[in-house]
């Protein structure tokens, strides 16, 4: 079968079925599938993608109930932030039962689940009749794919299936917390804000404060340095206007020609349209006859609205500067 871009919903199920991979959409980035009953298709999903076994998977689910079957703990506040936020671009992490494969898990104790916000992907798992693993559709490392197109420009030499449900209405991937009954780690910042949780225990009035905070783990998926990365190098100015004397420094940084060519990543205005659109036009400049890429400053992109694009940019740049 060669790599294809296709709506039938049902072939797709199909292959699931029979042990196989497939790309499929999401409201965030586009995934790449496997059933969590099967260890072979789970290799297969490292194996296509690259990725080291240490970076664990995301448990897609289409049932809330299906919490129960995958998490050994689950406490008020999950609870509270599950009713809230789900179906949509959260992802909890908490204790996993010891039914759940280790590959999936990356050989830790816990297991992070979402409950993605997409019709198709949602009538994909239930017809499948269990929860899929799945990574973003793209190389390790690399760019996320925001269309279905990017995913096929990924694997387009390995006979992968994808399941088309136009591009992405979110265009980053989810939001990363651990919560306890205390308080709520975020170990990946997405368009769900810490803002947005905090009102959600708050308006739930419960008896104590659940502080909400940052923190980095092994444990959330993204949390490498360097990650999200185009194939040209990626330069953040991190508070610089472009100027030629800051263009020729970023070159001898790079160590690129002075006659090097470079694009303009430009950032909507609005956090909403500028996350969508991001791993798009990354892609798009990616595939242009340039040398560099680079992102001007702009003052907005320091509003907390901008968090997670901030923290994808930092990540998949070569040069902050």
């Amino acid at each position: 079968m060669a790599t294809q871009i296709s709506k039938n919903i049902l072939r797709a199920v199909s292959l699931l079925k029979t042990g196989e991979i497939i790309g499929f959409p999401t409201e965030t980035v586009y995934g790449l599938a496997g059933m969590i009953s099967n260890e072979n298709a789970i290799k297969k999903i490292f194996c296509i993608k690259e990725r080291p076994l240490f970076d664990p998977l995301i448990v897609h689910i289409a049932n809330f109930d299906d919490v129960f079957k995958i998490f050994e703990t689950w406490n008020t506040t999950a609870e509270i932030l599950a009713k809230a936020f789900w179906p949509g671009a959260m992802t909890i992490v908490l204790n996993k039962k010891t039914t759940i494969n280790t590959l999936i898990t990356s050989g830790l104790e816990t297991v992070a689940v979402r409950f993605p916000n997409h019709p198709l992907a949602q009538s994909l798992i239930q017809e499948v009749g269990e929860p899929l693993a799945a990574p973003s559709a793209n190389k390790f490392g690399r760019t996320s794919p925001s269309q279905a197109e990017h995913v096929f420009n990924e694997f387009k030499t390995d006979n992968l299936f994808i399941l088309d449900g136009g591009p992405c209405l979110i265009g980053v991937e989810s939001t990363v917390l651990a919560p306890t009954e205390d308080e709520v780690i975020i170990y990946r910042p997405g368009m769900l804000s810490k803002e947005m949780l905090e009102a959600a225990l708050e308006k739930a009035k419960l008896s104590k404060a659940i502080t909400v905070r940052y923190a980095t783990s092994n444990i959330a998926p993204g949390h490498l340095q360097n990650h999200y990365q185009p194939k040209k190098p990626l330069v953040l100015l991190s508070s610089s206007d472009l100027n030629p004397r800051l263009l020729k420094q970023i070159k001898n940084k790079l160590k690129i020609s002075k006659d090097a060519k470079f694009a303009t990543l430009h950032l909507e205005s609005s956090a909403t349209l500028a996350a969508r659109t991001l791993y798009s036009q990354m892609r798009q400049l990616e595939a242009m006859e340039i040398d560099l890429i680079i992102v001007e400053f702009l003052a907005y992109q320091n509003k907390p609205s901008f968090l997670a694009i901030q923290d994808r940019l930092t990540k998949a740049a070569s040069l902050v500067v």
